[in-house]
């Protein structure tokens, strides 16, 4: 037959064709090829199968198929797509894309990758997912996030952030912060610390902690306190203070230091022990107390006259 009456044959006889003939076939009548013919159509007349024969096409011809009719292929073929065509998926095909295509997603079609996919992201696509799935990003992607998205990680996976990322922590994520953490937060997220987490903080950063949090440091802690910081430190928490810090004590504290605590007082404050904590001053001290403390306690008085008595016998 010459290629003029190709199109003359009835649909039963378009079968007997030999492959060169195909190409001469109308539109009208592509669609009664049996499938071991499809492969042999030019890509000019793939657009005229109908949605039922697409899944004949063999890998080479995939690509030839028009955008309108991507969305008709079956699970199987959507691996053969070349990247230009994979933008065209409809949502519900995107689940089919094998891992080594997941990378040639544009990001509007990002959001519709199923859980069990989202690690196969490349790191510039991670950004581009919502919120509802970043939950979903295994460990090693969540390094990848950029700021604005770190606010939507689960309790369970702020463990995972990598030192330079905790500062994008909002407030009220700190509290799930795991101790080891703890020390890479910068100085203007410490005072978001909950209670129970001051204690991990590392001496380097206890400085850092505004006064109201300083009653919250439990007594190891208290001697790394900077100087400028003692006198924030509430009556009950002053017993703590190392030997050395005693002396930064404003004159309004003094009057909370233990018995014990008072002999590591230097002379210019023993001048604020009230006079129910004079009885406590060592010998040696007493001799620094001025005429006035000296008259309120009679006590200290005797020791001192003791003292006198003392050295003159020896002396003589």
């Amino acid at each position: 037959l010459p290629p003029q009456q190709i199109s003359c044959l009835p649909p039963r006889q378009i079968s007997c064709l030999p492959p060169r003939q195909i190409s001469c076939l109308p539109p009208q009548q592509i669609s009664c090829l049996p499938p071991q013919q499809i492969s042999c159509l030019p890509p000019q007349q793939i657009s005229c199968l109908p949605p039922q024969q697409i899944s004949c096409l063999p890998p080479q011809q995939i690509s030839c198929l028009p955008l309108q009719q991507i969305s008709c292929l079956p699970p199987q073929q959507i691996s053969c797509l070349p990247p230009h065509q994979i933008s065209c998926l409809p949502p519900q095909q995107i689940s089919c894309l094998p891992p080594q295509q997941i990378s040639c997603l544009p990001p509007h079609q990002i959001s519709c990758l199923p859980p069990q996919q989202i690690s196969c992201l490349l790191p510039q696509q991670i950004s581009c997912l919502p919120p509802q799935q970043i939950s979903c990003l295994p460990p090693q992607q969540i390094s990848c996030l950029p700021p604005q998205q770190i606010s939507c990680l689960p309790p369970q996976q702020i463990s995972c952030l990598p030192p330079q990322q905790i500062s994008c922590l909002p407030p009220q994520q700190i509290s799930c912060l795991p101790p080891p953490q703890i020390s890479c937060l910068p100085p203007q997220q410490i005072s978001c610390l909950p209670p129970q987490q001051i204690s991990c903080l590392p001496p380097q950063q206890i400085s850092c902690l505004p006064p109201q949090q300083i009653s919250c440091l439990p007594p190891q802690q208290i001697s790394c306190l900077p100087l400028q910081q003692i006198s924030c430190l509430p009556p009950q928490q002053i017993s703590c203070l190392p030997p050395q810090q005693i002396s930064c004590l404003p004159p309004q504290q003094i009057s909370c230091l233990p018995p014990q605590q008072i002999s590591c007082l230097p002379p210019q404050q023993i001048s604020c022990l009230p006079p129910q904590q004079i009885s406590c001053l060592p010998p040696q001290q007493i001799s620094c107390l001025p005429p006035q403390q000296m008259n309120k306690n009679h006590t200290a008085f005797q020791v001192i006259i003791d003292l006198h008595f003392t050295n003159v016998n020896m002396d003589g």
